[in-house]
């Protein structure tokens, strides 16, 4: 039986041979493309990629447009005599209109891609070439000269300068592909019967030329040297530090290491651990026991209290890290964290469950001994408190690879760097820290009470008045400990760069300095219903001091706040990383969390809550608060990174100077 030969619209409408819409773009597929073109992209450079998700709503509002034809075109044909030449020329004129030329759009994005290649090759070129300049004179130093911090910054350079050449060979590679997958898609819509041999031959040319045309860009043309320039770099490290070429790609590239089912295990068994043991600890607070010592147990609550704001400003870095992964955002290099010591959430979370069981185990101890008077091991209630800071003190301060020891060194750094300002040159991990500590004064306010409670003996006695009156004292001037550091901060800056922006930064932290200055003031009056001026001027400063941190954090800090006919959101900006009710939910508890003060001020209690857990109500709020704050600090900064392209840290080598002839280091 002879095939019949199908009219022109027939073959013009038929795609892929009779297959379905969504098998010609199948979505499964694109899905895992996509994932693949988000798990290879570098998030700084993420604007300069090729803009595959517009092109595949154009293709498919093309297979839209010509199945939406179909109707029309069946009934010109049954209602009108034409021949089929007519019927194409018509088709092929009402298929044009506004229809967007593919190749076109290609050429637009191969440009972009190769004036950003050119851009970036360009730089870590010369990044190459100077390295090669440093370890030549690092290799002419005597073997004192080569170790310690002058190997680990050569070190540094190696690893950065290779992830640089790297990113760049991934670049192209992720390009390219997401181009030829493109030529795919419109290959598959094109398809057409063999019968219509012309037009089949027509598109098969027009495929080969714009793929061959995509084969000769300078971005591909170029990746050989790209590949030469991995393995000089890979030879010269080797040469370098005498190692083996097999060890080296891993020592450069630092692969992140997957999390097996074992650790994914053991960190679900910790939590699971501190889920119970917490449930018990609330049974114990919810149990009325009239054995109950209650001058013992609220003596040496706030030890616990301390630890336990501690306790959850980790997990909430941990929330922050997860979310910083979750959307890929630089934060170790946006914070200028050392890549070696960074932890990721994982390690965060480990910690903290690991920690979080001593404290929730000896509050469970202390709690039973002070309601009940039974005693695990003959142990007093005063020596929890005791052996939960012992082990803490231990954990921070072992001098073993033990604990974390390279992170725990690290933040011992940049804490110091943040006490010396203005002194110190500080960069922008010691402002997010320094802002970190500025919403832990009720922490500091625990810890002054532990360092009285231990070093005057009162531990002992169970008492806690002298060193509640004592931190009571203190407070205010804590509290603007770390507001002074980071007003001196902003300070330094303004005379290093002439902006004016960190002098009205500056005044918002001596806006808030002044409030403390009042409230001090506050302590050492005794009011009357009627309030007096002293207390009006602390209102008063409170309410400037928290308008002007509250507006600070939108528009300077997170870059919000932009009016409607500059951005597509009002309120927001054009650039987001998260959904836009993200950010509207975080304005508003944000601004929740800044006049959280104001309950205090009005002195209302909390309905069933004592006020010895006002702190820590108040503190966790604080804490909530400061996390939000950093989500959205970092990723305001992340994308002014994405703008400017920088992916890659400078790390500033030490110049050596020529060795003398005896052999003297200069």
């Amino acid at each position: 039986m002879t095939k019949s030969n199908p009219s022109f619209l027939t073959r013009w409408f038929r795609i892929g041979g009779g297959r379905q819409r969504e098998e010609v773009i199948n979505a499964e597929i694109l899905n895992e493309f996509r994932s693949y073109l988000v798990d290879h992209t570098v998030p700084e450079w993420q604007f300069q990629y090729l803009d595959f998700d517009s092109i595949v709503s154009v293709l498919h509002n093309e297979i839209e447009r010509k199945e939406a034809t179909r109707a029309m075109s069946g009934i010109y044909e049954r209602n009108i005599n034409n021949s089929e030449d007519e019927t194409r020329a018509f088709m092929e004129d009402y298929i044009q209109i506004d229809e967007p030329n593919l190749w076109a759009m290609l050429d637009d994005e191969y440009n972009k891609i190769n004036n950003f290649f050119s851009k970036m090759h360009s730089q870590v070129k010369d990044r190459l070439e100077e390295l090669e300049r440093e370890v030549q004179d690092f290799n002419e130093q005597t073997e004192t000269v080569k170790v310690g911090r002058t190997k680990g910054l050569i070190t540094e350079a190696f690893v950065e300068t290779y992830k640089g050449i790297s990113m760049l060979q991934s670049y192209c590679t992720v390009n390219h592909g997401a181009a030829l997958e493109l030529i795919n898609i419109y290959e598959k819509i094109e398809d057409v019967e063999e019968s219509d041999v012309e037009y089949a031959n027509e598109k098969k040319r027009e495929i080969a030329s714009n793929t061959a045309k995509l084969n000769q860009q300078p971005f591909w043309i170029e990746m050989p040297q790209i590949s030469e320039m991995i393995i000089k770099t890979e030879k010269l490290y080797s040469k370098t530090f005498g190692l083996r070429g097999d060890k080296v790609k891993g020592l450069l590239s630092r692969p992140a290491k997957k999390l097996s089912r074992v650790s994914i295990f053991n960190l679900g068994l910790w939590c699971g651990v501190n889920v119970a043991l917490l449930g018990v600890l609330i049974l114990l607070f919810v149990w009325n026991s009239e054995q109950f010592n209650s001058q013992a147990f609220f003596s040496g609550f706030p030890v616990f209290r301390g630890v336990g704001m501690l306790l959850l400003q980790i997990w909430c870095w941990g929330g922050m890290t997860w979310i910083y992964n979750r959307w890929r955002i630089n934060y170790v290099f946006i914070l200028q964290l050392d890549p070696p010591s960074a932890l990721g959430p994982y390690q965060i979370f480990k910690m903290a469950s690991f920690v979080t069981s001593i404290w929730l185990t000896c509050f469970i101890f202390f709690t039973i001994h002070t309601k009940t008077g039974f005693s695990l091991l003959a142990i007093e209630h005063e020596m929890y408190p005791v052996i939960l800071i012992g082990i803490l003190l231990v954990l921070a301060f072992n001098p073993f690879h033990f604990f974390y020891r390279s992170t725990r060194l690290w933040l011992g750094k940049a804490l110091w760097t943040c006490l010396c300002s203005p002194l110190s040159n500080t960069v922008f991990v010691h402002f997010f820290l320094s802002d970190i500590l500025t919403s832990m004064p009720k922490f500091f306010g625990e810890v002054e009470y532990i360092a009285c409670y231990f070093s005057t003996g009162d531990w002992r006695r169970n008492e806690a008045g002298r060193c509640e009156s004592i931190v009571s004292l203190l407070l205010p001037y804590t509290i603007m400990f770390p507001l002074w550091i980071r007003f001196w901060q902003c300070i330094r800056r303004f005379i290093l760069t002439k902006d004016k922006e960190h002098l009205a930064n500056a005044g918002k932290y001596f806006s808030s300095m002044s409030c403390q200055v009042f409230g001090a003031i506050n302590r050492f009056q005794s009011y009357s219903e009627i309030w007096e001026v002293t207390r009006i001027f602390w209102a008063a400063s409170f309410c400037v001091a928290t308008i002007y941190v509250y507006v600070w954090d939108i528009v300077m800090d997170w870059g919000l706040g932009l009016p409607r006919n500059r951005t597509r959101f009002l309120f927001l900006r054009n650039n987001l990383v998260f959904r836009p009710f993200v950010y509207y939910l975080i304005i508003f508890l944000d601004g929740i969390g800044r006049f959280s003060w104001t309950w205090a001020l009005t002195a209302t209690p909390i309905p069933g809550l004592n006020k010895v857990y006002y702190p820590l109500v108040f503190a966790g709020i604080e804490i909530f608060r400061r996390s939000m704050w950093g989500i959205i600090r970092v990723e305001n900064e992340h994308l002014k990174n994405c703008v400017k392209y920088r992916a890659l840290r400078e790390v500033v080598l030490p110049k050596f100077k020529k060795q003398p002839s005896d052999g003297k280091l200069q």
